[in-house]
Order: C-alpha cells, then structure tokens, then sequence
C-alpha cells in the first residue's frame, strides 16, 4: 500500500463507531497486515500477548483495550511486559474508545490524540507498514494528501481520455497537470485572488463539470495574455485572472475533457486543502509520482532528505559563501561584494528529477541573501534594500530524462521563488510582485548521456575589450570587443544521478555508456551507470569556477571500477575536491534496503584544500584517490591470476534467486519452528555485507538428492517456487534457463 491509502484506510477508522472487538484488525489492515496474519490472531492462535484483551503483532505491535485504567498506565504496562520485549513489538498502543495513546519503541516518541484525529496522526505509524517516517512528512502532511488528490484527478482524466496518455500527448498532459497545480497553489497565496481558479470552476463548470474544459482552456488562454483589446474580448469572468506569463501558459493551452469524476476531484483539491504549506522540495517528489508507474507504489517516499542534499552543497559552495559572510560582517563593501557574488552563482543539475537540489540550493542562497541584506540594513541607515533578489531562476538548470519531471522541476523552482519572496517581504516589508512570473529555471527534457551540457548550461560571457583601432573615415579611435568567458562566474554541478549497475542497464543505458565511453575507457561496461556522469562533468569542468559533486554507489570507488574510471578523470586534469565516505543514503520505499554511497566532488587541479568526511568528522589532507583514500593516486589493477597457490576463481557468488532463498535469523529460526529436520537443508551464508558488517544469515542449500524430500516443508517449497518465479522472469535466456533447475 502506498501512504496516501494507509491514510485514506486510517481515516476511515478514525470516522467510524469504535467496536472494541474490530479495532486493532481494522488498524492492522489499514497499515497492510496480511489477511492470514489478522484471521490467525483474531481466531487466537499465534496471540502471545500477555495481557486481558490484547493482541500481539510480532515485531510490529503490542496492543489492549483499556477503557477504565487511564491510557498512561495502561501504555505504559504495554511498553514494560515481557511479551512486547521478547518480540520485539516497534509499538506499543492503547485506547479507550475515545483516546489514543501510543509509543514508538525504538524512537521514544509518543502520541496522544482523539480517536477522531487518528488520520491526521496516521504518519506516526508508517514503520509498520515498512516506511521509515521522515520529518517533512509528518509536519507537512498537506503534501500527501495534495498528492493524493491529483493522483486521483490524473487517473479520472486518463480513463475520460485515454489518448491523453499516449506517448504523443503526454507532454501536454504534464503541462496541464502543472498549470492546475500552479492555479491552485496561486489562489491560496494571494498571487490569484482569493480562491478565484476553484470558484470560477464551481460557477461556469456546469453541471457535473459539463463545461469545465471550456473553462479551464479560456482561464489558460487569458492567463497568457497582457492588458489589450485580445484580452478584452474574452468573457467578463475570464478577465478577472491575471496575466502569468513566465512561459507557463505558452504554448498549447489545450485541456482534456473532464467527467463527473475528474471534476469532483479537482474541485475537493482546491477546497479542501491550503496550498500555501507546500513544500516544492518534497512535493516534487512527490507529484512526480502520480504519472510515474515505478514511483506510484512508493508514494511520497521518493524523497532526497534535505541533511542528504546539503552533504552536496555545504562543502561545495554554500560553506564558502558563509565564510566571505563572516568575514565581511562589519563591512559594506564586503557585504555588496558577497551580493555580486552570489548573482553570478549558477546550480546546474543534470539528472534534475523534480529538482530537489535544485530547489534546496535555491533555498539557500535566498537565505543567505536574506542575510547579507539585513547586515547592511544594520551597518547603513542609508541603505534600502532591492526590491528584486540578486539571485535568478535562470541561474538555475536541470536535465531530466521523464518529461514530467522536467515540468515538475519548473514549477517547484517557481513555487520556491515566492516562498522565499514572501520571507523577504516578512523581513524587509517589500518584495517583487508575484506576477508576472519572470522567466523560469532553464529545465531541459532529455537524455543527460546525450544532451551537450554546454547548450543546456552555457559558460557565462562578457563583453570585453579587445584593442583600439583607428577608423580612417572620421580619425578617430574605436573600441572593439569581443565575448569572453565570465571569470567571475561560478558554475556548480550537483545531484544523485541513477546508479544502475552493469546488469541493470536497458539496451538504451548500455548505448549511453558507449556514447560516453568509448574510444576513453577500455573496460568501461563495469562501471555504474552514474560514472558516466563523473565523465561528462569531466568534459564540462574547463575553468577553476567550475566543480561538481554528485551522489553513487561506493561500489565506483573500489575494485575494478575504481581501476576503471578514476584513471580516466585524474588524466583530464581533474582531482577530487572532497568526499564522504561510505554511509547509507536511506530509500524509504516500501521493502527497499538502503543503498550504501559517497559523495564524491570534483575540480581543476588546484592548491586548494582537500577534505575528507567521515562521519561526523572532517580531515584536512594532502590528496583524495580513487579509493577516497589520503595517498597518492595509485589504483590496483585487476588480475586473473591468484598471488598464493589457490584456484582461480572464475566467478563469483551469484544466487538468481530474488533473495528467496537467503535466510535471516528469525527466518531460519521460523523454518525450525516448523519441523527441526529443516536445519539439514540450512548452512551458512558468508558474503561481503556479512564479512564487512558481521551480520549473521543463512542459506537454503538442496542438492539433487534432497530437493524432493525438501518439499515436505511448506516453507521450503514456498521459497523454491519463488525462485522459479524469479527466472522465468527475467529478461536474461540465461536465467529463464535456470528456472528448470530452481536450486
């Protein structure tokens, strides 16, 4: 289940009578127990709680009903009992028909509510559904539900329109998706007037939204069009919405025709929610999920956490900036100086998604700046403060393969902007007008891999002079110029780029590498996916005011691509700026393990310092190498042959077998439990997560003989026919082979 349905089930309880006697099964199914497990407790068997009235979720929850003891006391006997800790339960929970009370036991955190308020407070509970919270969500939950409710328009106008969704079209779809969520976030803030977009919908819609497409194509039209008799012509209800202009009602200004359903949706999103608490770093995320199928199961929890995303832009820039504010703090001169900077600091982001980093280090150089002006307001009565921010959305690019994205990136740029312009107003009591828009991020829909960077993200250029000349007509001395590069432009590359391993490349990733790679690196189809990004960047890094920082896989700092790919980059003049260390960059999706990454920041050789970042320490050193390493750069090469008198390995550990047939402690422990003859088919399992962390897990091993005698345990033969599932899958001939044999 995704969370905007855990939410949606939630509610659901929380609208309804309580029934001591279905609550807690009603509860667990909302947060995707399964049916065997709630039939089995409800029945009692498999029930080890310990208390009256009590139900035991094993390893996920320890409940009872306590309508006369107080919930305090009662959470607490929950949270103390031997029952909850021989389980292991995350939750303890309580209620008394008319309160709730919980406790997380692995954070700490507590909940006290009214069982009617039990759906706003839905977010506390995640884990049991497999999603670890993080902050945004359970602060802002407006961005889930929002996303919930565009999820639902988007589906009823692709069922109403299916030629909507064909390849063709789906730009255009993107676009109106963008411009309904640009109008209703417009009406809530005071850029529309007040609830403007929803009640011209709701007046001239028609019955059952009859007209709404009409309404919605002549609102973008006029939307498009400045003071002037084309304006003028348009109905009197039309002209009370404004001139946007900022690119975003360019173009085609077509709609899809809106049923019954899509029509009732749109209206509950502009009328039951206030846009204004929108967060555009998450909420991009997020949107982006309601077209995208892989992203829809994972709803709202495709998010780049902002600690994540300023482990790229502190050291790489915004550390800098704060250093020439310190430094300058008493100073005007100083402080105008650290302004000219930052209005010639451009973020480009060529794997862009819905532009978090994007938007994150927009955020904070609108902060500094923030910082900057209300210094000098302090140090100089005679100063006033610009109405316009020194820090453009031009300055701004991206790169996104899904076009969606692409839209969603720009509006979440523009969605930003006036957040921050209304902090500005806040502190200095102006800001710019919110419309017309100005001009956008430069946000390009394309292939990265294949796209020039320097047409998407051109180098700065200045007018300077070149020579005098004597014009021999009128003698007299001329100046001539010509265009150079700006040298006090700087120019950063950031972003989480897709890491795709060798065996999870399409035949269009696998062209890409080849694209980039070829006739530079001799071994290159090694390498991830996101190494062709760190070359790229090479290419485009021609000046000192130019660096990237990017997010992969630590496997492109070890072995064979560490071998492969850096001797390459340091070739190019480059060196690496600074780097983390391996630490897990968490994806919340449901039953996705966290990946293990660095962050790995590159430069023209220079004098500068380098750093390390380990954890939560920071070390100066003398160079980085490819193993992130302080020493010289030094890469072991790979070789066939063993150094003692062993056998060569030809191969290493591969299973095929979805992970079926790996066992963790508690899984080996359930398959005893089953029968203890089971342990012969059990051994254990050594790999590098084992060897590295000390984790403990085990393997199914079945030879010949024993792989029809092993299925007289239901459980082994549930996990063998995985396997075979597993193979027949995939898209390999090698490994549909393998689903014959299954062990």
């Amino acid at each position: 289940m995704n969370i905007v349905e855990i939410q949606d089930a939630v509610n659901e309880i929380a609208g309804e009578s309580f029934d001591h006697s279905q609550f807690i099964f009603d509860f667990m199914k909302a947060y995707d127990a399964d049916d065997v497990t709630i039939k089995q407790l409800q029945a009692g068997k498999k029930n080890e709680s310990d208390l009256p009235d009590g139900v035991l979720w094993k390893r996920q929850l320890h409940y009872s009903y306590n309508p006369t003891d107080g919930l305090n006391l009662g959470l607490e006997r929950i949270a103390t009992t031997p029952k909850t800790k021989k389980f292991k339960c995350r939750f303890a929970l309580t209620t008394d028909g008319a309160d709730i009370a919980a406790k997380d036991l692995q954070t700490g955190e507590s909940l006290f509510c009214a069982l009617t308020e039990l759906g706003d407070k839905f977010a506390f509970f995640l884990p049991l559904a497999g999603y670890d919270r993080f902050k945004e969500a359970e602060e802002n939950p407006v961005d889930i539900k929002a996303t919930g409710k565009l999820e639902k328009f988007y589906h009823a106008i692709v069922a109403e329109n299916p030629d909507w969704a064909r390849p063709e079209r789906q730009h255009d779809l993107n676009q109106f998706i963008t411009r309904i969520i640009f109008c209703l976030f417009a009406e809530d803030t005071g850029i529309f007037a007040e609830n403007l977009f929803t009640k011209t919908l709701t007046d001239m819609g028609g019955q059952k939204g009859g007209q709404a497409q009409f309404v919605l194509q002549i609102a973008f039209e006029v939307m498009n069009l400045p003071k002037g008799a084309e304006r003028d012509s348009k109905p009197e209800w039309a002209r009370d919405f404004p001139y946007v202009n900022g690119g975003l009602f360019s173009g085609a200004r077509d709609a899809p025709k809106l049923n019954a359903n899509a029509y009732r949706h749109l209206l509950d999103a502009g009328s039951g929610l206030d846009w204004r608490h929108i967060n555009p770093d998450i909420f991009g995320s997020m949107i982006q999920s309601i077209v995208n199928d892989e992203m829809r199961g994972e709803l709202g929890m495709h998010y780049t956490s902002v600690p994540n995303i300023l482990k790229v832009l502190e050291p790489l820039f915004l550390d800098s900036l704060q250093a020439d504010l310190q430094k300058a703090y008493d100073s005007r001169k100083g402080l105008e100086k650290l302004l000219t900077r930052l209005s010639k600091i451009r973020v480009f982001d060529p794997a862009c998604g819905s532009g978090n980093f994007l938007v994150i280090a927009y955020q904070q150089l609108r902060g500094l700046e923030i910082e900057v002006v209300k210094r000098l307001t302090e140090l100089s009565k005679t100063y006033t403060p610009s109405l316009w921010s020194v820090i453009d959305l031009k300055n701004f690019y991206g790169i996104e393969y899904a076009d969606f994205a692409a839209e969603t990136a720009k509006l979440s740029l523009w969605i930003a902007e006036y957040q921050m312009n209304s902090a500005y107003r806040d502190v200095f009591h102006h800001a710019p007008p919110a419309l017309p828009l100005r001009e956008g991020g430069n946000i390009r829909a394309g292939n990265a891999l294949r796209v020039d960077w320097t047409e998407v993200c051109p180098y700065p250029m200045i007018e300077q002079h070149k020579s005098k000349m004597l014009d021999l007509a009128t003698i007299t001395q001329v100046q001539d110029t010509e265009l150079v590069p700006d040298p006090d432009a700087e120019t950063y590359l950031v972003g989480n780029p897709p890491y795709l391993g060798s065996q999870r490349q399409t035949e269009e990733q696998k062209e890409d590498m080849f694209i980039v790679f070829d006739g530079k690196v001799r071994s290159y189809k090694s390498i991830d996916y996101v190494g062709a990004w760190f070359a790229k960047a090479t290419d485009y890094i021609t000046t000192t005011n130019s660096k990237c920082a990017f997010v992969a896989t630590n496997s492109l700092v070890q072995g064979r691509q560490a071998s492969s790919l850096w001797p390459f980059i340091f070739g190019q003049g480059m060196e690496v700026d600074y780097a983390y260390t391996s630490f897990k960059w968490k994806n919340n999706a449901l039953n996705k393990a966290a990946v293990i990454v660095v962050v790995v920041a590159l430069r023209r050789v220079s004098d500068a310092k380098k750093y390390i970042f380990d954890g939560e320490f920071k070390r100066n050193v003398g160079n980085i190498n490819a193993y992130l390493l302080d020493g010289p750069n030094t890469c072991i090469l790979a070789s066939r042959k063993p150094v003692f008198s062993v056998p060569v390995m030809t191969f290493g550990s591969m299973p095929n077998d979805g992970g079926n047939l790996i066992l963790s402690e508690k899984e080996r422990a359930d398959f005893l439990e089953e029968d203890n003859d089971n342990e012969k088919y059990i051994k254990k399992f050594l790999g590098s997560r084992e060897y590295i962390q000390g984790q403990r897990r085990f393997c199914l091993w079945l030879n010949d003989q024993q792989f029809q005698e092993g299925f007289r345990s239901k459980l082994i033969e549930e996990r063998v026919e995985k396997v075979r599932q597993v193979r027949e899958a995939s898209d390999r001939p090698s490994t549909k082979k393998l689903a014959k044999k299954t062990v």
